[in-house]
Order: C-alpha cells, then sequence, then structure tokens
C-alpha cells in the first residue's frame, strides 16, 4: 500500500511566507463530546458537541515578523497551511485555512542551532479542502459546522 508523500508545505500568517524550515503541522482534531442517556436497560450516549479545537506548528530559524503577525491579530488571525504532493500514483492537495487567537512558544537558545518557534492556534473559524473537496468548513461565531462532511 503506497503512503503519502509530501512534496511541498507552505505557512503563510500576515504577510510572512515559510516554505522552508517546517518542522511538523498538527491539523486541528475534532474529539466529540458525549452525553449519557439515562434510563435504559443497556446505557447508551448521545453525541452532544465537540471539545475546542486547536492546532500547532513548529518552525526552525524564528523571524520575529511571524511572531509579530501571528499575535497582532488577536482572535482574527489568519493562517494558512497548504501541503501538496503523492497520495500513491495520485497527486494531492490540502489547504487548511485557521482563524484565532494563536500562542507563540520559543525553544531554548542554544549555540549553533537555530531556535524553534511553536505557534499553536484555537480556531474560531476553519476550513480544510482536500484536492478542492470540503472536509471541514466550521465559522463558530455563526454558528456553521461541516465537520468531515456532516452539516452540524
Amino acid at each position: 500500500m503506497a503512503g503519502r508523500v509530501i512534496r511541498a508545505r507552505k505557512f503563510v500568517v500576515g504577510g510572512v511566507k515559510v516554505t522552508n524550515y517546517i518542522e511538523d503541522f498538527e491539523q486541528p482534531e475534532f474529539n466529540k463530546v458525549y452525553d449519557k442517556l439515562n434510563g435504559s436497560f443497556v446505557e447508551s450516549s448521545e453525541h452532544v458537541g465537540f471539545e475546542e479545537v486547536k492546532w500547532k506548528i513548529t518552525i526552525k530559524g524564528i523571524n520575529a515578523q511571524i511572531v509579530r503577525d501571528a499575535l497582532t491579530m488577536g482572535d482574527e488571525t489568519v493562517c494558512i497551511f497548504t501541503e501538496k504532493g503523492k497520495d500513491g500514483s495520485a497527486d494531492y492537495n490540502s489547504v487548511h485555512t485557521m482563524t484565532g487567537e494563536v500562542s507563540v512558544k520559543f525553544s531554548p537558545s542554544k549555540m549553533k542551532e537555530r531556535q524553534t518557534i511553536t505557534l499553536e492556534g484555537s480556531i474560531q473559524r476553519y476550513s480544510w479542502l482536500e484536492n478542492g473537496t470540503p472536509i471541514h468548513d466550521i465559522d463558530i461565531p455563526n454558528g456553521d459546522y461541516l465537520i468531515g462532511g456532516k452539516k452540524y
């Protein structure tokens, strides 16, 4: 079974575009919240929502403008992560657009090593397009939720 091979990655925040030194990207994860349904012989539960959704990216060789642009806009900060490559014999293009509050964490500063920053965001809006098809399209302030192709 062939797996995905990444050929290009790009991260954009404010006026900064990063194509090199992206260590890793953790895309938003949707963890369901359940409420137990009492009163039946066999206990069951009902899906009632999702936990807070966060994303994370680590970049080596910090750039002060990245930090400034990630923090300046508060919960209106827009970050875009794009990944292109091969999935078996087919090309793929994955685009994550995240809007929300971002925090910054710095690695220790060491001689002869590039310092890294980790940006972590909590989403207010989020979309994930895979080869142009929407997988997630979230707008929390307006109550619009398309998660995994399902409308909530």
